[in-house]
């Protein structure tokens, strides 16, 4: 189940990666089979915080998850990660976090190196 919801969070930024050279922060969630996307916005208002944006989406999914309105939430973002290239040697990374969640209490995240090449998104 929560693979589906992988996928789809992929698919979604792998467009905005390649298509703007980064994405906000945005998610989906899982209802039986059904896979809805969801971005949040705030009206009149030209950018909301990656932090907030991040927030909003975890408490609507991590309320929905409790009350099982759904059966599985996931989360993306854009961050910078550090790969430990030798012993000594670190090399900064675009990536992708992504947090997952079937129970809206705990949420398990990964990261997901890419780097943008000719236009195409190469995850690493």
């Amino acid at each position: 189940m929560e693979e589906s919801i992988k996928e789809n969070i992929f698919y979604r930024a792998k467009l905005f990666i390649e298509d703007i050279g980064y994405f906000s922060p945005f998610g989906a969630k899982m209802n039986g089979e059904k896979i809805i996307d969801v971005m949040a916005y705030k009206e009149f208002e030209e950018t909301i915080e990656g932090v907030e944006l991040i927030d909003l989406l975890k408490g609507s999914f991590s309320k929905d998850l409790k009350a099982h309105k759904i059966h599985a939430a996931g989360i993306a973002y854009d961050v910078i990660i550090e790969i430990k290239k030798s012993e000594s040697i670190f090399k900064k990374s675009d990536a992708l976090c992504l947090i997952t969640s079937t129970d809206g209490t705990e949420w398990t995240s990964e990261y997901f190196p890419y780097r943008l090449i000719e236009g195409k998104c190469i995850w690493q």
